[in-house]
């Protein structure tokens, strides 16, 4: 799958929770900020707000404002506006706006590698989910 991130630019997809009050992160938002994509990611209400309390940053030539939508059907429907918006523009603007924002996508790389995993206490994470 990594040819897929070597020749596209964003990646636009339903998360694992997309209704409901579960917050959750997985793969599907966690492997494209890792290999230096955009995302525009469903979910439930206010995911990103998660996601960037994980200290990633979102580009601000993508309109995020769906995330905030409780109505399920009305934040699905703006978010279906906003891909299609993203699926439309050309590819030289996308060259231009990644050139523009690499130092973004760079410092989202870098989220990972700076993160101190072996300082996670697993027990006490396995413990809050039993």
């Amino acid at each position: 799958h990594n040819l897929y991130y070597q020749d596209t630019f964003v990646s636009i997809y339903g998360e694992t929770m997309e209704y409901g009050t579960a917050e959750v992160i997985t793969e599907k938002t966690y492997d494209p900020l890792a290999k230096g994509h955009f995302i525009l990611p469903f979910s439930t209400n206010n995911f990103l707000k998660l996601v960037q309390d994980r200290q990633f940053i979102l580009p601000d030539f993508i309109d995020y404002s769906y995330d905030k939508i409780e109505d399920f059907d009305l934040r699905l429907a703006a978010y279906i506006k906003e891909a299609e918006r993203l699926i439309k523009i050309p590819l030289h603007q996308w060259k231009e706006l990644y050139q523009k924002n690499l130092d973004l996508l760079r410092h989202n790389q870098l989220v990972f590698h700076r993160r101190d995993y072996q300082t996670i206490d697993i027990a006490k994470i396995l413990n809050r989910h039993l």
